[in-house]
């Protein structure tokens, strides 16, 4: 495997004495993963795949103001894993395991990492689990929420969100307020309405019950 400086890297336990020929298998298809010969006079290193247009797979990251977004794209069937790792020179210590993606061919996923996965030395490396060679891809430098973002949306908050909550809550108790008033008020109407229409009819003495009813539902009170 070839790193960043185009140094060849060997995979740990990978070597082979042959005498004739060497049959890799289980090899990820990567233009960085490459095959070092070494005979009694010299060594060559060869690589199969540096001509593809791009590899068989590919991964990258989109960050927004909340959270990351990995999208990984394979050509291939392919089974993939997701680490965090420390990044140490150049080398990125592998912290855990967070994601394990099967992929079929010409599909992608995306995974959303949490915004608290950021900074310089904190990376995420992809590789594929389903064959025994593979190059890992290391995505750092992932971009933090700034504190000016967060700031923002709590003073949004603050100076928009709650006065409009506080003001619908106002406005749904007067109204409540003004219903019930309304309704003691007719209460009270009706009560005095009854008593006058009483007074009337003691002193005429002529209406009958159904029309007692009538006025006792419908009379408003008489001014003196």
């Amino acid at each position: 495997m070839t790193d960043q400086n185009d140094t060849c890297v060997n995979f740990s336990n990978s070597l082979n004495t042959i005498n004739d020929k060497v049959l890799y298998t289980q090899v990820d298809p990567h233009p960085r993963l490459c095959a070092k010969f070494t005979t009694n006079m010299d060594s060559q290193v060869r690589c199969p795949f540096a001509h593809e247009q791009f590899p068989g797979w590919n991964v990258n990251i989109t960050a927004t103001d909340s959270l990351s977004e990995i999208r990984i794209t394979s050509k291939i069937n392919a089974n993939f894993t997701l680490h965090l790792c420390n990044r140490t020179e150049l080398i990125c210590d592998s912290l855990n395991i967070f994601a394990s993606i099967p992929l079929e061919a010409s599909h992608y996923a995306t995974i959303n990492v949490s915004s608290d996965i950021c900074g310089p030395n904190l990376c995420i490396q992809a590789s594929r689990s389903d064959v025994k060679y593979s190059v890992p891809v290391n995505i750092c430098n992932i971009p933090c929420r700034s504190q000016e973002q967060s700031n923002g949306e709590a003073s949004f908050l603050e100076t928009f969100l709650l006065p409009s909550v506080l003001l619908i809550l106002v406005a749904m108790f007067g109204f409540v307020g003004c219903i019930l008033l309304s309704v003691s008020y007719k209460k009270k109407l009706q009560e005095r309405g009854y008593f006058k229409i009483k007074v009337k009819h003691i002193s005429s003495g002529g209406a009958s019950s159904m029309e007692q009813r009538v006025f006792i539902r419908f009379a408003q009170p008489e001014d003196k």
